[in-house]
């Protein structure tokens, strides 16, 4: 069976990430005393910085695990692929070139290109192409790889037949990967107002907005986030009642991990700008 002069190799340049293992035994015996519960090298030790995890509810070892063929990816994360080509035969190969896209339930991106009429493999010679993508929607996406090039005059009869009559030193090659786009988070909000007689009573408290968010990862991984911020929309003033020290973007205390399936809920008090500081922001604004 013939074959094509050329092979296509993609993979997909993904993060690190650590093999885990199975959780360490733990047991709520009253053998463990007060001093081996304290001690910095027990299991049951204080919760990690910026995590209500001890050391006990980590699975991760120190050893670096292999990534699955294509994966999965979330929203808003920048795909990577390495491609290459190669010249296995022994002959030289003219006009070889590769185009990689991306292909969505409604449009086709370019990601990038490589060779062209004038190009020249020998035997042995390869082109490599690096490509990245952000994904910005959710479903199925096909990574969609095209590479092109004519054969040597010789081998017309002998190779793989072209796909064009007209051009019969053409010889294509596709291939399709074809991967999920998920939504790694979910986040949820519950409106709630003062409903008690003496907050009605009082205009600032009858006033204030209690808005609940629930943030949920929903990958198989952990997730770390180095920073959540609430921006209030035009018209509303957020209350501050959040420690100084999660204010401050360089603080510990801001940043948090959550792992699979896990959930996290905030409280922020809102309340509307006062009718004099807007009206004083647009006369200011007038000249």
């Amino acid at each position: 069976m013939a074959e094509h002069l050329l092979a296509l190799k993609v993979m997909r340049v993904s993060r690190p990430s650590l093999a885990a293992h199975p959780l360490p035994f733990f047991s709520d015996s009253t053998a463990l005393t007060t001093h081996s519960r304290v001690s910095p090298l027990s299991l049951e030790s204080q919760p990690l910085e910026g995590s209500p995890s001890t050391l006990r509810d980590l699975g991760q070892s120190q050893i670096l695990a292999l990534p699955e063929a294509f994966g999965s990816i979330s929203l808003g994360e920048t795909f990577t692929s390495a491609l290459c080509i190669n010249n296995e035969s022994s002959h030289t190969v003219l006009g070889s070139h590769l185009l990689v896209e991306m292909q969505t339930a409604t449009n086709k991106t370019t990601l990038g290109q490589i060779g062209g009429i004038d190009s020249r493999l020998d035997p042995g010679q390869m082109f490599t192409l690096v490509v990245s993508h952000e994904m910005k929607e959710l479903g199925q996406h096909v990574l969609v790889c095209t590479v092109g090039y004519h054969v040597p005059p010789a081998l017309r009869n002998s190779s793989i037949p072209p796909e064009d009559p007209t051009n019969p030193t053409l010889r294509t090659i596709k291939k399709f990967y074809k991967f999920i786009v998920s939504n790694p988070l979910s986040v949820r909000t519950k409106v709630h107002v003062p409903r008690s007689p003496s907050a009605l009573l009082n205009r600032t408290e009858r006033n204030k907005v209690f808005l609940e968010v629930h943030v949920q990862n929903l990958t198989a991984k952990p997730l770390y986030f180095e920073r959540i911020q609430f921006e209030c929309a035009e018209g509303w003033v957020l209350a501050d009642s959040t420690p100084k020290g999660f204010l401050d973007s360089g603080s510990k205390a801001n940043e948090t991990s959550l792992r699979s399936q896990d959930m996290r809920q905030y409280l922020y008090i809102l309340t509307p700008t006062p009718a004099d500081t807007r009206q004083g922001r647009s006369l200011h604004s007038g000249g």
